[in-house]
């Protein structure tokens, strides 16, 4: 196996022994691209409401392998973890199934 490979499935590996559910790896020395010009529309559209930090840094995004993000970094590791909810709620509408399950209850903001 090539060493790369290697410390990826280490990587995969480690993240589904501490919990995740997916896990993704992917170089970080590329331009973003396609990915780059979603996120402009994204801020351009508003959608990153008070975080104001997203727009700030936004050029720095578009590569994500310089100082600016953090410096050295030749690999983006990302995770995911399923929201847990009682079976009754699974009876949710479709529209709302395809929401992130913390979106479609309490504002967790408000409960710290």
């Amino acid at each position: 196996m090539h060493a790369a490979a290697a410390r990826r499935a280490r990587v995969v590996e480690r993240a589904s022994e501490l919990g995740f559910d997916a896990v993704g790896v992917t170089r970080a020395d590329v331009p973003l691209e396609v990915e780059h010009a979603r996120y402009r529309a994204f801020l351009e559209a508003g959608f990153h409401g008070e975080m104001a930090y997203l727009e700030e840094a936004a050029e720095a995004r578009r590569r994500l392998d310089t100082a600016d993000i953090l410096e050295g970094a030749r690999s983006v590791v990302c995770v995911a973890r399923r929201y847990d909810r009682p079976a009754a709620e699974e009876r949710d509408p479709p529209l709302a199934r395809s929401s992130a399950r913390y979106a479609r209850g309490q504002d967790y903001h408000n409960g710290l």
